[in-house]
């Protein structure tokens, strides 16, 4: 059955059913330790802009991004296939693959009418 539970290391709450919360106006939960939910169906968030304010975080099965993806302080991919882009891709800076950068890498001509030597 239902049951709420006052102890004197805090309040248990427990119901095989539906648990609902309907609060008028702000909402603040202030958490000591750790904090850890664990849900069997999906879950959402639903507010007009969320902020997740720590040093690092971690996600450990694919992200999907529906929107734009904004990065500031830059990006590093590693692992896994590495990073494929599907349409354009723009930079103000260079492109380096390996040593040879895109802006300042030369070839070397093989003569009138022959193809040029790779870059370098």
């Amino acid at each position: 059955g239902q049951k709420v539970h006052f102890t004197r290391e805090g309040i248990v709450v427990g119901t095989p059913g539906t648990l609902t919360a309907t609060v008028g106006k702000d909402a603040a939960v202030a958490v000591g330790g750790s904090l850890s939910a664990e849900v069997s169906g999906d879950a959402s968030l639903k507010a007009a802009s969320a902020k997740v304010d720590a040093p690092t975080a971690l996600f450990t099965g694919n992200v999907t991004v529906q929107g734009a993806l904004t990065v500031q302080g830059g990006l590093a991919v590693s692992g896994g296939s590495g990073a494929s882009v599907t349409g354009d891709l723009k930079t103000t800076g260079d492109v380096v693959a390996g040593a040879i950068s895109l802006k300042t890498h030369t070839h070397t001509e093989q003569g009138d009418g022959a193809e040029t030597s790779g870059p370098h």
